[in-house]
């Protein structure tokens, strides 16, 4: 039962994020690197295989394709969130930065340590 809830709070938070990607491709696109070309046409392409990969993951017999799917596509967009943690630090030049769960973030406490700006780690914890 915990599996089937898992798959479909999975699914639909890849659709609905992949939706936004249609409907408000501008809250994206600037966190695609500049080294990037077509910003744009990459927010609309990773926003169709989150629908589609969304979609496919409810489905039994594709779900193993969709899941490596999944995870193709979050290894394709991670350069975007390293740029995102760059883009934030850069303009807001912190001395101090203030974290409440340090499993989320592990871009931006990689990004934060090569800077040399102090780190405060609040309810930081380890999951088993």
């Amino acid at each position: 039962m915990i599996k089937k809830i898992s798959i479909y709070i999975i699914s639909f938070a890849y659709i609905f994020v992949g939706i936004k990607h249609f409907t408000d491709p501008h809250f994206f696109s600037p966190i695609v690197p500049d080294y990037l070309p077509y910003p744009l046409a990459l927010v609309y392409i990773s926003g169709f295989f989150e629908v589609f990969l969304g979609v496919l993951i409810l489905f039994s017999r594709y779900r193993k394709i969709a899941a490596w799917g999944l995870i193709l596509l979050l290894i394709a967009v991670f350069p975007a969130n390293i740029f995102l943690v760059q883009k934030f630090l850069n303009k807001w030049n912190p001395n101090l930065v203030a974290l409440i769960d340090s499993e989320i973030w592990p871009n931006f406490i990689i990004e934060i340590k090569k800077r040399k700006i102090s780190l405060a780690l609040i309810n930081g914890r380890i999951t088993e």
